[in-house]
């Protein structure tokens, strides 16, 4: 299957959830058009985060993440506010912090949340759902270029009430860039569906391989699909992650110095750990100066040494 947000192997895109002016799809599925609404209610915006959770992804060959390893990442959910479940239940995508109110998601993942905000909240501060601390938004953006269809610029911003407080991580430099290629390892990290389609409450995390556009652009592969602002992770014989953690969340590798950088996002793909059919994520060099624009340049450029648990 191709995802939005990438989706378990032999889930279709189906149904497409119209939300607001805009409509949600999940990793895991071809690019496709969204429909249009043009208002929704409390009831909707559940039915619409548990819609996106029936399209996530699992990984494949990852393990537990240990705690206090991925301050970063975080947990895009239904507000508790509007919903007593606990946190494995209202999850629906992923994102990364980087900055102390600021976090880094696919477009996809937001286009449920433009417009609703009050409906939705940031989890973060461990690696288990359930045990999350819940931020408000205080505001949400697209990248102006996303392509709804392609999944082309497949990214976003969100900001959130409070800050997280030192739980950032470096998001990808230009010097950055050029030690990001092919055949560097990368780690990506998720709360995503295990094979029965449930939610893993513990944060797992699978290391990859980062794989060439010419490659993953193969007939075999996704046949020019794959455009510049992507990047494509995984392993040619499949078996392992290719249905990478949930929408939106990091993908990161280490540069010089043992440090970790974020520099991409989960978008979509076809199929879970299939041969060929590589994990698609945007690639966030691409939008760094839209980023810095959005922020106020509030993302962080230097980079801390690697916590002792990662060395």
């Amino acid at each position: 299957m191709m995802w939005f947000g990438r989706v378990a192997s032999g889930v279709a895109l189906g149904t497409i959830l119209s939300l607001s002016p805009v409509v949600v799809v999940a990793e895991g599925f071809t690019p496709s058009k969204y429909k249009a609404a043009f208002s929704i209610s409390r009831e909707d915006a559940k039915k619409g985060a548990d819609k996106l959770r029936g399209m996530l992804p699992r990984i494949i060959g990852g393990v537990d993440a240990v705690p206090g390893e991925f301050p970063h990442q975080v947990s895009l959910m239904f507000s508790s506010k509007f919903d007593s479940s606990p946190g494995v239940d209202r999850h629906f995508c992923g994102g990364s912090i980087v900055a102390d109110e600021w976090v880094i998601t696919a477009a996809h993942c937001v286009a449920l949340i433009l417009g609703q905000q009050k409906y939705f909240s940031v989890g973060a501060g461990s690696i288990d759902l359930n045990k999350l601390q819940e931020y408000e938004l205080d505001g949400a953006w697209m990248h102006p270029n996303f392509d709804s269809e392609t999944l082309d610029y497949d990214f976003a911003i969100i900001k959130a009430r409070a800050p997280f407080f030192d739980r950032e991580i470096a998001v990808v430099t230009r010097d950055d860039n050029q030690l990001v290629d092919v055949g560097a390892s990368a780690i990506i990290t998720g709360w995503g569906v295990d094979a029965s389609g449930t939610i893993q409450q513990i944060l797992k995390k699978a290391e990859v391989k980062v794989v060439s556009r010419t490659d993953c652009n193969d007939a075999n592969s996704y046949n020019g699909a794959v455009t510049a602002r992507m990047i494509c992770l995984g392993l040619p014989a499949g078996g392992k992650d290719t249905c990478q953690g949930d929408s939106g969340g990091p993908a990161t590798t280490r540069v010089q110095g043992g440090a970790p950088i974020l520099f991409a996002t989960t978008s979509w793909g076809e199929g879970c750990a299939l041969p060929q059919k590589y994990g698609v994520y945007g690639r966030l060099i691409a939008a760094r100066a839209w980023i810095d624009s959005v922020t106020g340049g509030a993302v962080l450029r230097q980079r801390s040494p690697a916590p002792p648990w990662s060395r």
